[in-house]
């Protein structure tokens, strides 16, 4: 499994979320790029939640690393999420984040 995806300003302005990217909580070990250009400081928060079937989201940032992110960076997840979104803290206009995940089968 393998998802590119940029964020800009309209894809956080409600809530200061983005909408959840789905993962293959099935599939093997995952790894995740997050490509930043510009300022911007926000937080990978990854869901268990059955979003699909209509379940209310509970979202946590799940390590430190997770956490008041600035600058580009790799994350793995061992254990995959079902979701994960951006929860923007704070950013300057023109600020984007790239986001690239791959996935073991």
């Amino acid at each position: 499994m393998a998802t590119n995806k940029t964020f800009t300003e309209s894809s956080w302005a409600v809530g200061n979320v983005t909408a959840p990217i789905p993962l293959n909580h099935h599939g093997g070990r995952g790894a995740l790029q997050l490509v930043v250009t510009g300022t911007i400081q926000f937080d990978v928060q990854s869901s268990n939640s059955d979003l699909q079937l209509g379940a209310t989201g509970q979202w946590l940032a799940d390590s430190t690393e997770s956490e008041n992110i600035t600058a580009s960076k790799w994350l793995t997840f061992n254990a995959v999420p079902r979701f994960i979104r951006l929860n923007v803290d704070s950013f300057t206009t023109g600020a984007t984040v790239t986001v690239n995940y791959t996935q073991e089968d």
